[in-house]
């Protein structure tokens, strides 16, 4: 084999080389991003405001109805560019009238104050009607209703108001404990309050949560899956609660992300093998170009 063989040769396995470096740092970027990678809610660009809504089950048997502060909703007038599109005490309630459906049941907000006179859980159907009531307020997407209408698990709080804006700084520290102690998450049951926790019961490591000028924002995500009777429920501390949804009792606690122990050892071995990679093609570039060169002196 000619000198200029064997240098393409050389250069042709030192190319295929780079290609699966390429590919193996790739992998090893993928994987770190998904391992870290937390759920969380979209970005919002101004202050959300509570403001009633009606939030139906996925059969529409049932539905959440929830009051919000009046004065905010008076001053709304066009309720299709609202986050909200469900707005009880709104004058076109489409929502409620369509998983409602009482007869004669009219637009205006007074009519929807007839029909669900106080917030909890309602029928839908024939027989609609209050099944219970539920004081409180929390958002739509931090409240979670089980198709039969007897559950709830709602995440408490007013840390939605100012999710979108994460501080630099953190909170004063006598503020930050006043948070880590109210209530962060609630299970009720018929109406009736069956579990209750506090921040601090939920998560491990209080220095991971970020902040916003106003609260401490903790919640990274949660899903009720009702074929199980489950509903989990992610902290921006890597954690992962599980609760009963009958009984509002802790399940299970694991660990998210970076601090789960199969993804630290996925990580690890998707490091290493990237490293060994690179040690190999290093050693082949450097001794075997020497050895080549050695060879032609001779010549």
């Amino acid at each position: 084999m000619t000198a200029a063989a064997a240098y393409t040769t050389r250069m042709t396995r030192f190319r295929l080389g780079l290609i699966v470096l390429t590919v193996l740092m790739t992998v090893t970027f993928l994987t770190v991003a998904f391992v870290v990678r937390r759920p969380g809610g979209s970005a919002n660009h101004s202050i959300p405001e509570p403001v009633s809504y009606a939030k139906p089950t996925a059969d529409g048997m049932h539905v959440l109805v929830a009051f919000g502060n009046q004065e905010v909703e008076a001053k709304l007038k066009d309720t299709a560019t609202r986050q909200y599109a469900a707005l009880v005490r709104q004058t076109y309630f489409l929502p409620v009238r369509l998983v409602l459906p009482w007869p004669g049941l009219g637009r205006s907000s007074q009519t929807v104050r007839l029909k669900c006179p106080i917030p909890g859980v309602y029928r839908a159907g024939k027989s609609a009607g209050l099944v219970c009531p539920l004081l409180g307020y929390a958002p739509d997407d931090q409240v979670y209703l089980t198709a039969d209408g007897r559950h709830v698990v709602r995440i408490e709080g007013d840390w939605w108001k100012t999710r979108a804006y994460p501080a630099g700084k953190r909170l004063p520290t006598e503020v930050e404990n006043a948070q880590l102690d109210a209530p962060a998450v609630r299970c009720f049951t018929d109406g009736k309050l069956t579990h209750e926790y506090t921040l601090r019961e939920l998560v491990t490591d209080p220095d991971k949560l970020p902040h916003s000028p106003d609260h401490v924002l903790w919640p990274a995500g949660a899903v009720l899956n009702a074929d199980v009777g489950k509903f989990h429920l992610f902290t921006q501390d890597s954690n992962r609660i599980t609760l009963d949804v009958a009984s509002g009792e802790i399940v299970e606690r694991t660990k998210t992300g970076i601090g789960n122990p199969l993804a630290r050892w996925l990580l690890t071995i998707t490091v290493g093998l990237t490293v060994a990679l690179a040690g190999v093609l290093a050693w082949y570039t450097f001794f075997k170009r020497r050895a080549a060169a050695a060879a032609e002196v001779k010549v």
